[in-house]
């Protein structure tokens, strides 16, 4: 457990230490990071001299997103409409027509099935 633990507490310090000059700096390192000059808006340092912000620092953007519940129902009813339509064909109930008046409501037609053809059991 104890090994290493100089080590452990070195790294922690200089951590430690490199945060703070950074916040903070000495005004020799100053110069080193930000360029030559007092104020720190010249050119030529390591680091730039302000930040960017980004659109949700700077303001923000307004985002609305909304849901059409029409066209939504209109969709599910057609959907419901045609699983209903192939599963009766499947099990040979010929359908003439089959369409959705309101979104709870359909109304359908009926024909009857061809000649040779035998209807199957539900």
């Amino acid at each position: 457990m104890r090994r290493y633990l100089w080590l452990r507490i070195g790294i922690v310090l200089v951590a430690i230490l490199g945060s703070l000059t950074y916040l903070y700096p000495p005004p020799g390192i100053r110069e080193y990071l930000y360029g030559p000059g007092s104020g720190l808006a010249r050119k030529g340092g390591l680091l730039p001299p302000t930040l960017n912000l980004g659109l949700d620092l700077q303001g923000g953007i307004h985002l609305v997103l909304g849901v059409d519940v029409d066209k939504v129902l209109e969709s599910q009813v057609e959907r419901a409409a045609a699983d209903l339509r192939g599963s009766l064909e499947k099990k040979g109930i010929g359908v003439a027509r089959l369409r959705a008046r309101a979104p709870w409501r359909s109304s359908s037609s009926w024909r009857r099935p061809s000649p040779g053809t035998t209807p199957s059991p539900c």
